[in-house]
């Protein structure tokens, strides 16, 4: 560990350092004016969900259950504008 050598100091730090990269590229699109992938998540989660809010009774709350759901079809909705939703098991699992 003196040398910081041993395998699990070396994944903190593979670990940090992506969590690095990433605050410093959603801070680069920012700059440069545009949303960075993790807001745009974040606000097409909250307008769906001021949407399904406004479906229900006076004084409701959105079930766990519900909002999975709707979390799932947001990200979902992502994959596919981005291109990512390819199936990740075949035919045979």
């Amino acid at each position: 560990m003196t040398y910081n050598y041993h395998p699990f100091q070396l994944y903190a730090y593979k670990l940090q350092n992506k969590a690095i990269r990433l605050q410093n590229e959603e801070a680069e699109l920012e700059e440069k004016g545009e949303v960075p992938q993790s807001k745009a998540l974040e606000e097409a989660f909250a307008q769906e969900l001021e949407i399904e809010s406004s479906r229900l009774p006076q004084g409701e709350k959105l079930s766990l259950e519900k909002l999975a759901e709707v979390y799932n079809r947001v990200v979902n909705a992502l994959r596919e504008h981005t291109g990512e939703s390819a199936p990740t098991r075949g035919e045979d699992g």
